[in-house]
């Protein structure tokens, strides 16, 4: 902030602060858009610009630089208009009070400072405008348009016909200015070229210097008429907001429409209901007010500050209660949750409100009347609901459902042990829904019949090894639980006293003293030799199978022997002795492949070959 304008801000401060007090009987402020006035007489004796400011909508407040400090307060105001053709004590009251209006209008305020005078040529006004204006005497009869395009000019804010150039007679100039600020705009300009209309902006506010009688031309209306309310409409922004007046079928409401009313201003809108009809509701900003009386009344906005709308409805008398109706019934059985209720609600003049209420809680929101569908989120169990439907006179009809809300599947109580020895399974347990009920129960996928208590009883076949069981039952509402138990089926034996093994070239099945088991990968044959990864071979032997990495050397331990083999090459050791492979062992698909028959003859493995169905059966005897 600049030295000047702080010290100006100071200035106005210490002002206000020093003017508080005396303030007790300060100058009323109208209602409407306020324009102060500063002036001791009235121009040349006409009183033209007050009777336009009052035409044009605006509230004229007029007071001196007496007032100053006593009962008038510059804060108040966001407009000021100091009138022309004032007496020289008048101008000096403005040069001890220029600082404080030139804080005024950079604080925002808007000033018209119209500084002609029929002293002219004495020039009493000798302290510069706010801004640093400085007037120079004249009289000029004639003045041209500098700026076509200004509002001012083009009369595009009154009556929207241009001002005509050059304009002469009374709209004549007693004043140019010899200094505006830079940037300042010309609008007019006398017959010597020199601007005798201005604006510039100064901080937050806008100045418009005068230097045209127009007070005097304006009240006598020779010659051109001076665009005198363009300059004040222009200067002066009238706050305005709309207002709408709806009303519905039954009635009206005057007046209506659409229309624009300035700020701090009352209208008043007449609501009437036609011959048999009633007011039924008046909604003033979306919400609705008290009716006052049925069958006419007034509201009033009261100094409007916002925008506002204003609408009626109307009605017939009803003595008749809404129906509700359910085209879908209400359901015998039980429902899923969400719930879509279907309705139809009808009335003989109109629905006001539908609900659902459980234990007298609203669910489900508030419907209009017609066909409805409400989604209802309901918990599992039993609900007594009540619909309610009134209309727009508080007739009321009441309509009780209930409905049975199941989302829970049916719960299977059942236990299989993990393991059997015997080839048959009895499966027994129970399958309930205790809400909408069992609709189909079924045990790997073939329907079973339970008892009316929901227990059953099958007996299963089981294959050799691992068996899965499932279990699966579903509700009427196509709720479904699913189960599914494994159980590995092996015949009871002794304590064997061999182990036979059987393998199947190119199959990943083995089987182990009748019972399945598998393979990493499956033995093939190469060079007339057969491989096959021995590790669950050796395990199911009772061996283990130890590899080195580094040597990339597989170790086979069997009871008392060792059998060490080495990838790509035919040289094993048999309990730390060499012996020479038929074939070299190999890695295939990141497994590691051993030649079966010198592992068998080196373990101490009875080894038989089929050659037909091409099986390899081994017995060890531990």
């Amino acid at each position: 902030m600049s030295v000047r304008r702080l010290l100006v801000v100071v200035l106005v401060l210490l002002g206000i602060v020093l003017a508080a007090p005396c303030a007790v009987n300060a100058i009323p402020i109208p209602a409407g858009v306020p324009v102060l006035v500063m002036q001791d007489v009235n121009p040349w004796g006409f009183s033209s610009h007050i009777t336009l400011l009052t035409s044009l909508g605006y509230a004229p407040v007029v007071a001196t630089w007496s007032d100053f400090g006593l009962n008038l307060d510059l804060a108040d105001y966001a407009n000021v208009y100091v009138a022309s053709d004032q007496p020289t004590s008048f101008y000096n009251g403005y040069a001890t009070h220029a600082a404080e209006l030139t804080a005024w209008v950079e604080a925002g305020g808007h000033l018209v400072f119209s500084a002609c005078d029929q002293g002219w040529q004495s020039g009493n006004l000798t302290t510069p405008l706010p801004g640093g204006a400085v007037k120079a005497p004249e009289n000029s009869s004639v003045n041209s348009v500098v700026d076509p395009a200004h509002p001012i000019a083009t009369g595009e804010l009154s009556d929207g016909i241009p001002l005509a150039s050059p304009f002469s007679g009374t709209s004549a100039s007693h004043t140019y200015f010899s200094v505006l600020p830079i940037g300042a705009r010309v609008i007019f300009q006398n017959s010597s070229l020199q601007p005798t209309l201005a604006e510039y902006v100064l901080g937050s506010g806008l100045v418009i210097v005068s230097g045209l009688t127009w007070e005097f031309g304006y009240s006598n209306a020779q010659g051109s008429k001076p665009a005198f309310d363009d300059l004040f409409l222009y200067s002066f922004p009238k706050v305005s907001y709309t207002l709408k007046a709806t009303a519905g079928q039954g009635g009206t409401i005057v007046p209506s429409g659409t229309m624009s009313v300035v700020e701090g201003t009352s209208k008043s809108f007449i609501i009437t209901a036609d011959a048999g009809n009633l007011i039924a509701s008046v909604v003033i900003d979306g919400a609705p007010v008290s009716v006052t009386n049925r069958a006419t009344m007034t509201y009033t906005f009261s100094n409007i500050t916002a925008d506002h709308t204003i609408a009626a409805s109307f009605m017939r008398p009803d003595v008749m209660a809404p129906v509700i109706e359910l085209p879908d019934g209400v359901p015998q059985s039980a429902v899923g949750s969400p719930y879509d209720l279907h309705l139809v609600v009808t009335d003989d003049t109109s629905i006001a409100d539908v609900g659902v209420f459980e234990n007298g809680q609203r669910i489900g929101g508030s419907y209009p009347g017609g066909e409805i569908r409400i989604r209802l989120s309901l918990t599992d169990g039993r609900h007594e609901l009540i619909i309610v439907a009134s209309d727009s006179y508080g007739n009321r009809t009441e309509r009780a459902i209930t409905l049975v809300v199941d989302t829970r599947p049916p719960l299977i109580n059942l236990s299989l042990p993990s393991s059997v020895t015997s080839p048959t399974l009895l499966v027994a347990g129970s399958a309930v829904d205790a809400v909408s009920g069992l609709a189909s129960l079924s045990i790997n996928g073939e329907p079973i019949v339970p008892f009316l208590d929901g227990s059953f009883s099958e007996t299963l076949t089981l294959k050799k090894g691992v068996n899965d069981i499932v279990i699966e039952a579903r509700d009427n509402l196509g709720n479904v639980t699913s189960q599914t138990f494994t159980v590995t089926y092996s015949a009871r034996v002794t304590a064997p006293s061999s182990i036979y093994v059987l393998l199947t070239i190119g199959s990943r099945n083995m089987e182990v003293n009748g019972l399945t088991r598998t393979l990493d990968a499956a033995p093939f044959i190469k060079d007339g030799r057969t491989l096959l990864p021995v590790r669950v071979l050796v395990e199911v032997l009772g061996g283990t199978v130890q590899w080195n990495p580094s040597t990339k050397t597989a170790t086979v331990l069997l009871g008392s022997r060792t059998v060490a083999l080495t990838i790509g090459s035919k040289t094993a050791l048999v309990n730390g002795a060499p012996i020479t492979l038929d074939v070299a062992p190999e890695i295939k698909n990141g497994r590691t492949f051993l030649p079966l028959r010198a592992l068998a003859e080196n373990l101490g493995l009875d080894l038989a070959w089929e050659p037909i169905s091409q099986t390899i059966s081994l017995t060890y005897w531990p």
